[in-house]
């Protein structure tokens, strides 16, 4: 039985390997997305399964096929349950207990939870846990937002999987709550933005992915109410001053570099943002007058 598991694990690690060749990544962050994945799974066929609904550079990771830009971090909005710290842990707990036959094994007594106030009003949990593949270890970072909105309401699809093993079923944001929220993020920020993930994002996103404009629309408006962000702010980011501000435009020449990803000029970025998004704005100011 043993030795079943030892060849049942260096096969898993073989195909990973294979898998890191073909994309041209290294084997550690596909073992990284495959725990994630692995994790996701546990959770889809637990009895939490409707209490977290995916988000955040992950989600975003694999609309793009895992092309874009990769993460060390799973994201969650929480839906009906407490930021209770204990609860998190207790929650996590079963869930790294649940087994299945994909050589990955969480430790229970691993599970730690820290809070977690990041660039938000509200408080948010830190969940971070250790996996194996036989000897090989990956410490997961799970981070859970509450009380926000996801506008068009969550949908409830398969999470694409590396190997053949069965998909996660799990609610997950839509593109129209992605854009919409990092887009909100860019605005209340302004000029002391940093977060140069979040121009990226929209911009993969947008070039990439066809949208229903009315649904982005009614996203951005709930997204800026929820968050007590001034909608009419919303062009201040698409201003000549703010897009060649030079310390933005090396935060983003360093960002790029820090991803592995060839150059594309900031201007020629916001300059696409601005023609999928400034038709929505002019919409909501012309709504407004």
């Amino acid at each position: 039985m043993r030795n079943e598991a030892r060849n049942m694990d260096a096969s898993v690690k073989a195909r990973l390997k294979n898998i890191a060749k073909d994309y041209k990544k290294t084997f550690n962050l596909i073992l990284q997305l495959y725990m994630q994945e692995r994790l996701l799974y546990r959770l889809s066929v637990s009895e939490y399964k409707d209490n977290f609904i995916l988000k955040g550079g992950l989600l975003l990771f694999s609309m793009t096929g895992f092309t874009g830009r990769p993460t060390r971090d799973i994201d969650f909005l929480a839906y009906q349950i407490s930021n209770d710290m204990e609860n998190i842990k207790e929650i996590f707990k079963n869930i790294c207990k649940i087994e299945y036959n994909d050589s990955v094994v969480f430790d229970s007594n691993s599970v730690l939870v820290e809070e977690i106030r990041e660039e938000a009003e509200y408080k948010g949990v830190r969940v971070k846990l250790t996996g194996y593949l036989g000897k090989a270890k990956e410490m997961l970072w799970v981070d859970i937002g509450f009380n926000d909105i996801v506008v068009p309401e969550a949908i409830a699809a398969d999470y694409p999987v590396l190997l053949d093993m069965d998909y996660p079923k799990i609610k997950m944001y839509t593109f129209e709550s992605v854009v919409a929220e990092k887009f909100e993020a860019i605005v209340s920020l302004g000029e002391l933005n940093s977060r140069m993930k979040d121009f990226y994002d929209i911009f993969i996103l947008l070039s990439e992915k066809k949208f229903n404009r009315d649904f982005l629309q009614k996203a951005i408006v709930e997204t800026f109410k929820r968050r007590g962000t001034d909608i009419l702010k919303f062009d201040q980011v698409f201003k000549k001053e703010f897009i060649e501000d030079n310390n933005r435009i090396n935060q983003w020449k360093l960002f790029l570099k820090k991803i592995g990803h060839q150059n594309i000029e900031f201007e020629y970025v916001m300059d696409a943002i601005k023609k999928s998004l400034l038709p929505i704005y002019n919409n909501i100011k012309k709504e407004k007058e």
